[in-house]
């Protein structure tokens, strides 16, 4: 009796642990983003779902899965390695993306999911209205 009630405390600590690592790597995530925004530079977080060798495959692979997945789907064609990524829309959230990610890969189909990060300049009217807004 003792040692299931010391498993029961043990299995909470460690999941109060967990939720507050969760919490403060999506703190530092948004921190990160703002950090950025105002030097000039902000980042797009885009998950791509699956590389195809061809378009009727990518054209199947959307119209068969976008209902499973909770977001939309886009075909690009990478001519440099003649390959269609199927990628989801653009979030501005790392957390967010990643968490999407590790949903996927649960699932065979979304195995190769990985995160694209691109890195977006902010034009002058842009940080000049930002700077406006702050004052």
């Amino acid at each position: 009796m003792k040692n299931l009630i010391l498993i029961t405390i043990l299995f909470l600590i460690a999941a109060c642990s967990a939720s507050n690592i969760e919490k403060r790597e999506n703190q530092n995530s948004v921190l990160f983003d703002s950090l950025s925004s105002n030097y000039g530079f902000t980042y797009q977080y885009i998950i791509r779902v699956k590389i195809l060798d061809n378009e009727a495959d990518a054209d199947s692979f959307i119209n068969g899965h976008s209902s499973q997945i909770n977001f939309n789907l886009v075909k690009k064609f990478d001519s440099n390695k003649n390959q269609y990524l199927i990628e989801s829309e653009i979030y501005n959230s790392r957390f967010k993306a990643e968490e999407i990610i590790s949903n996927l890969k649960l699932n065979n189909d979304y195995s190769d999911a990985a995160l694209i990060i691109r890195k977006i300049e902010i034009s002058d009217d842009v940080k000049d209205r930002n700077s406006l807004k702050k004052s």
